[in-house]
């Protein structure tokens, strides 16, 4: 071949190279591909990995992310916008949210819930097991009346002061919320009514009525009796027996008439 030829194929293999993308179909089986520029490296159309895609750095997209398959993540991750799950989500661990929550769907708890904060129950709510408040807890209904697990073995008080409880061995109703003022008591072995010194005990037995402390009780059974019934003098009883009960006709009264 003559100079002249080789010059011209020179030429043009220099016009090929020019023209020529050295990236159009490559491949590099050996060693690597090193950018070391910004943005150094831009893909308009689409790109696939076969294998691992090592980032060490921060990967940033600009856009939408789509994918299929699992995720498995090491490490705190950070959503700073809204988020949406549509399907089902297992948390294996402490979960702890800040901020309002609105949970528009059913909520089931299996096991055991744990409320420190104030709670508001709006809508109707049913309790179909037991619902149990221990010492130190109450149940407020209204303003105006409280049940009490810590009052004579449990309590119901109405107004501060008027109460039903668990005292005396039965259920007791107690008009000032002590057994020193008007109460009744219900008990396996009978009722009784207090207000003050006068007293009237219910019982199989029978019934049993006292009125002033020093004054006379009547007891009912089988028999009548009358005790502690004030004494009057024979002769200003009409010489009635002694012994006897003597009514003084003017005032009503009852008396044991005496010597």
């Amino acid at each position: 071949m003559n100079p002249l030829d080789l010059l011209r194929e020179l030429a043009r293999r220099v016009r090929v190279l020019e023209v020529r993308n050295p990236l159009e179909n490559a491949a590099v089986d050996r060693g690597g591909l090193y950018i070391n520029s910004n943005e150094g490296l831009v893909v308009n159309g689409s790109a696939k990995v076969t294998g691992w895609l090592v980032v060490t750095g921060t990967q940033r997209i600009t856009g939408q992310l789509e994918g299929s398959g699992t995720i498995d993540w090491t490490g705190p991750t950070f959503w700073r916008g809204a988020s949406t799950v549509i399907g089902a989500m297992e948390i294996q661990g402490p979960l702890t949210i800040k901020g309002t929550t609105v949970v528009e769907g059913d909520l089931a708890v299996k096991k055991t819930l744990d409320v420190t904060a104030t709670t508001r129950l709006r809508a109707k709510t049913t309790v179909e097991a037991d619902l149990q408040v221990t010492t130190g807890g109450r149940v407020l209904v209204g303003t105006a009346m409280v049940l009490t697990p810590a009052n004579d073995g449990g309590a119901m008080v109405f107004n501060g002061a008027a109460k039903v409880s668990g005292a005396g061995g039965g259920v007791g109703l107690f008009g000032n919320g002590t057994v020193v003022g008007p109460s009744v008591i219900a008990a396996s072995n009978g009722v009784s009514a207090s207000a003050g010194s006068a007293q009237l005990a219910l019982s199989s037995g029978g019934a049993t009525l006292a009125g002033a402390s020093s004054g006379p009780t009547l007891s009912l059974s089988s028999q009548m009796r009358v005790s502690g019934l004030p004494t009057i003098p024979r002769a200003d009883a009409n010489n009635a027996v002694i012994g006897s009960p003597w009514i003084d006709p003017n005032t009503g009264n009852w008396y044991r008439v005496v010597a």
